[in-house]
């Protein structure tokens, strides 16, 4: 059988690539090297409305969903305090004829049912196979080399959506395997309970939804942050951290996420649970200095095998969805036009500058390499806000004026008012682009 595009994956950009040039017409391939689509793939778990209504209308009505996030909270550990910080909004939730802003999903569940939406198009999925290399003529991409016998399957366009792995783009130095400071490694429990007792120890209700990230101590020094996200019968529960840290810090990740479960202020939501999945993966964090070839001949990058993550606001299936749509969208005007040539798939490229996608990349380019430099951010200001809000927050006798000065003084023995300014000033430069 003749197809016009080949895409390696089906995770979410793959998937949304399909879907994509399914609905287009065009004759697709997806390879996926797990037994079914979802079995290899593994995210936080949440996704955005926004990016996939684009591809799927009114996927909330039919797409294996679990909650929506209509509560976000934000909290911030030291050694012996958390503070926390909480934000609710009616406009999060679903409504009648509308989606809810976000919503947890378990992938194993979540990319078969994307995977079905593009076969129902009619893009014809492979499953159990591994794409081992790019089949290369004359310095175009035409095709790919499978596990399979004769295992050689040639297209005049092949999309990558490998994921953070990206070995076959690898091989043909379409981008380098990541160092172990440039990707963070996630490893996530989902914990059953009873739906009733999720929506009572979280304080929802049967259609709400909570997310939590928490930040400080609790990563023991490592450069990340734990995670809990509401599901409908179970919850997730994970910590992520950059590669390097682990063997840094001497921790190995199953420790620190024993850690995460264990500690006062995540451990009342875990009890009576029974863990029914564990999981690690990789997540790209290179950024946009370290964005690999897009486009090629006869060949496109997408997704996490195009480092297209944003952890700062914990932003990747948003950034895989758009993606993979736009790779799919070229694709269709490259069949029609007959020319798969890599001028012409630059339009890619334009479409991703266009977009969020690559503007927000930009804006957050030196997050990271600031943050490995000033790990001592993460580690002091979780204490000086704790004692901030602790001298507020005793009521002990001693007038409120006293307090404010006594506190302030406190504050500045921890950090000089030049040091404060400074660190100030230097996260906005890096988060302000």
């Amino acid at each position: 059988m003749n197809f016009d595009v080949i895409i390696i994956g089906a995770g979410a950009a793959g998937n949304a690539a399909a879907i994509t040039l399914a609905k287009g017409g065009a004759k697709v391939l997806q390879i996926e090297r797990g037994k079914f689509p979802g079995e290899k793939n593994l995210m936080g778990g949440i996704i955005y409305s926004s990016s996939l209504e684009e591809l799927v209308p009114d996927f909330w009505k039919n797409a294996p969903i679990e909650r929506p996030i209509t509560e976000q909270n934000y909290w911030v550990s030291d050694k012996k305090t958390v503070t926390k910080l909480g934000y609710s909004d009616d406009a999060f939730k679903a409504k009648t004829e509308a989606p809810a802003h976000a919503y947890t999903v378990l992938r194993s569940e979540f990319d078969k049912w994307m995977a079905g939406e593009a076969k129902k198009h009619g893009a014809m999925l492979l499953p159990a196979t591994v794409v081992l290399d790019l089949i290369v003529e004359e310095g175009k991409v035409v095709g790919v080399v499978t596990d399979r016998p004769n295992g050689e399957i040639r297209a005049p366009l092949v999309i990558s959506g490998e994921g953070v792995n990206a070995f076959v783009s690898w091989k043909r130095n379409f981008g380098n395997k990541p160092k172990p400071d440039e990707v963070a490694l996630v490893v996530k429990e989902v914990i059953e309970l009873p739906e009733d007792v999720i929506e009572d120890r979280f304080q929802i209700s049967a259609n709400e939804g909570a997310s939590y990230e928490i930040f400080g101590d609790i990563t023991k020094g490592c450069l990340g942050y734990a995670f809990l996200y509401t599901n409908r019968k179970t919850v997730s529960i994970g910590v992520g951290s950059l590669v390097a840290d682990f063997a840094n810090n001497e921790i190995a990740s199953y420790e620190l996420l024993e850690h995460v479960k264990n500690h006062k202020s995540i451990k009342p939501f875990l009890k009576g649970g029974k863990t029914i999945e564990y999981a690690g993966h990789l997540i790209p964090e290179g950024g946009y200095k370290k964005l690999p070839t897009l486009v090629a001949d006869g060949f496109l990058m997408t997704g996490d095998a195009a480092l297209m993550v944003n952890a700062v606001h914990r932003e990747g299936s948003n950034f895989a969805f758009v993606s993979g749509r736009l790779a799919g969208e070229v694709a269709l005007e490259a069949i029609k036009n007959k020319d798969f040539s890599s001028n012409f798939l630059n339009a890619y490229r334009k479409k991703l500058e266009d977009s969020f996608i690559l503007k927000d990349l930009r804006s957050y380019e030196d997050v990271f390499p600031f943050f490995r430099k000033r790990r001592d951010i993460l580690n002091d200001y979780p204490q000086l806000i704790s004692y901030a809000a602790k001298s507020l927050l005793t009521v002990d006798g001693t007038p409120k004026g006293k307090k404010k000065k006594n506190m302030v003084k406190g504050v500045l023995k921890m950090k000089s008012p030049a040091q404060i300014v400074k660190d100030l000033y230097n996260l906005l430069k890096v988060l302000g682009k």
